[in-house]
Parts: structure tokens; C-alpha cells; sequence
């Protein structure tokens, strides 16, 4: 199937020098795409990024997060599908978009050559190829990976799940957490969020989403990097002092319960 580069696109200067871009584009096996990439020329690591709702919740909500991914030169490549279905099916559907993005004539790597800000940027799926998902968008990854470990041009090296949940409730995850402001405020009658944890609690949810980035960009690149990466995995023997996120208890509450939510976790 051809692949259809869509009109949208948006650029964030980071420096003088360098940008962060995001593009959508529909229809690649019926999936929508958001790329979040840097413009530097060079060869860079790539997550594909499977939304909440298995999939159902847009890209764009997760913007902010995103494009904090690839400020740290890590390409993303985001997919989501606005389709009710199981996630059985949704990961033969899944099965087949792996197959025509990892191609190398006809995939990522075409894509970005034929965008003019992308021509010399690499997304080097061959090699370091991570897959990223959150709450149910991880059972469909999950059952990718349950048959198959990639496809013939590109094997998946590495799996984050971020709140993951075998089904599509996100009630009790705080899936809503991760959300951009806005789709966090739109979302928040069928998304929990922390601050609706019993403690009553107020939350850092910008600061929540650096912690969350720093996290992710040092696993992969220490996974993906092998022993050159080891720098970056030393987080895990001591991750307090990478996490940053705080906890403010409401004046109107005397006593508060632990919890599993991001804020007690953290503070």
C-alpha cells in the first residue's frame, strides 16, 4: 500500500541550530501516524508508540510527551486507529502495518526521505527498534510479541509498558496522567488521573511527564546502545534522584492513605 504523507505539520525550535517536528499521516494500513523526530542529520533509534484505549485515543493527546522523546534525538512513531475493535484483531491489522513501515523502499525510511526537514535523518529500525504502549494499547503489543518478535527487515529489541492493563477499562491506571493539559482536562470523566486518588492530592503533571520521558529515552538508549550504553541504565540502581514529581496534600485533608498513583510513588 502506498503511503500518503498528510499536510500537517509542525515544527518546535529547540535551538538555533536544531528543530523537533511532528507529521501526520493517515491511512498506512488503515492506521493513523504521528512521527516525532529531530531534524539533525545523523541515524537515530526509533519507538513505535501504541496509544491507550488499545490504541483508540490519538497521538495528539500524548504530544507533550512525545516530542520531549525526540528532543533527546529518539525518533517516535506513533499509531492509533479510531476503530472499536478486539485487540486480537487489532494486532493482525498491527501485524501488517509492522511489516510495510519496517520495509525499507517503502516504509519509515521513504517517508522521511521525502520530507524535505527529514531528508538526511535515519531512522535506523534495523537496529534499535523499541516499542513503546500504554494501558490496553500494551495487550495488543504484548500479542504482537506472543508471535512473532518483528518482521524480516527489522527486529523489535525492546518493549516499555506504561500502565499496562489486559483490557480497556483506564479507569484505575490514571491513564490520563500521561495526557497533554488539554486532552487531560477533556478526558479526565473517563480517564483517571492522580488527583483523583482518595488521598486528594494536587500533581505535578508537567513535571510527571519529564520524570516519565527521562525514564524512557534512558532505558532505551541503554538497551538499544549495548555496552556503550551502560551510562545510561545507572539510573535503575538509584532511579529517586531521576524523579521528580510531587505530591501536594490538599490544606482540607488531615491524614492520607498510601498509594499506587504516580504522586505518593514519588514524593
Amino acid at each position: 500500500m502506498k503511503l500518503i504523507i498528510g499536510a500537517i505539520l509542525l515544527c518546535t525550535v529547540v535551538t538555533a541550530f536544531s528543530a523537533t517536528i511532528n507529521w501526520f499521516i493517515p491511512g498506512i494500513e488503515s492506521f493513523d501516524v504521528n512521527i516525532y523526530t529531530t531534524t539533525d542529520n545523523d541515524t537515530y533509534p526509533v519507538i513505535i508508540f501504541l496509544t491507550g484505549f488499545g490504541g483508540l485515543v490519538p497521538a495528539a493527546a500524548y504530544s507533550n510527551l512525545l516530542t520531549k522523546i525526540a528532543d533527546q534525538k529518539i525518533i517516535v512513531i506513533a499509531v492509533s486507529k479510531i476503530e472499536n475493535i478486539t485487540a486480537e484483531y487489532f494486532e493482525q491489522k498491527f501485524a501488517q502495518f509492522m511489516i510495510n513501515i519496517t520495509d525499507p523502499t517503502k516504509g519509515a525510511k521513504d517517508l522521511f526521505e521525502k520530507n524535505s526537514l527529514t531528508t538526511n535523518v535515519v531512522p535506523d529500525l534495523e537496529n534499535q527498534l523499541a516499542f513503546l504502549a500504554q494501558s490496553a494499547g500494551c495487550h495488543v503489543l504484548t500479542l504482537y510479541l506472543t508471535e512473532r518478535c518483528g518482521t524480516q527487515y527489522a527486529q523489535v529489541r525492546l518493549l516499555i509498558l506504561m500502565d499496562p492493563v489486559d483490557g480497556s477499562s483506564p479507569y484505575d491506571t490514571h491513564e490520563a496522567d500521561m495526557f497533554d493539559d488539554v486532552a487531560r482536562t477533556a478526558m479526565n470523566t473517563v480517564c483517571a488521573t492522580c488527583s483523583q486518588l482518595p488521598m486528594l492530592t494536587t500533581c505535578n503533571f508537567a513535571q510527571f511527564r519529564q520524570d516519565e520521558t527521562n525514564a524512557i529515552v534512558n532505558f532505551t538508549k541503554g538497551i538499544l546502545s549495548g555496552v556503550n550504553g551502560q551510562q545510561y541504565l545507572t539510573f535503575l540502581q538509584n532511579p529517586d534522584p531521576y524523579f521528580n514529581s510531587r505530591a501536594t496534600i490538599k490544606s482540607n485533608v488531615q491524614q492520607i492513605t498510601p498509594s499506587n498513583g504516580f504522586c505518593q510513588s514519588y514524593s
